[in-house]
């Protein structure tokens, strides 16, 4: 078994059966990447925490709109892991070496941020090969 990665996946893009949307695993649209953290130095709190500390760190923006889209999405959201998990956010996690070979994976930052980096055409091509790696972690931990 090899090292894993965790995911966030915000309640829409989950179905009502629990299962993981493909959509789920598109790249953000600014960079082409897919957003993962090393799960040998993270947990599902610590996950989460990053999406309310990058929001966080919004709320400090000039521009008001990007202000208020943060306010907008913690007010929505929640302002802890906690609240995130109750509502329907969770994570989920993955073997670096189920990765299709299309893809690259960049080292951890610091926090054990990773990018997972490709052509938006395999992206798009291999959504449900990651649907199928990957598995949500079930409870807060």
């Amino acid at each position: 078994m090899g090292d894993k990665v965790l995911r966030r996946l915000p309640p829409w893009k989950i179905n009502k059966d629990g299962s993981i949307k493909p959509g789920a695993f598109e790249p953000h649209p600014d960079d082409g990447k897919m957003s993962v953290f090393a799960a040998d130095s993270n947990s599902t709190k610590t996950v989460l925490q990053a999406c309310i500390d990058d929001r966080r760190a919004l709320l400090g923006s000039e521009d008001i709109e990007i202000k208020q889209r943060a306010q907008n999405f913690l007010a929505k959201n929640g302002n802890s892991p906690d609240e995130f998990f109750q509502k329907g956010w969770r994570v989920c996690e993955f073997e670096v070496d189920r990765v299709p070979e299309e893809f690259s994976i960049g080292e951890p930052d610091p926090t054990g941020h990773r990018n997972i980096s490709g052509l938006l055409e395999d992206f798009e091509a291999n959504l449900a090969s990651f649907v199928r790696i990957a598995t949500i972690r079930p409870t807060l931990d």
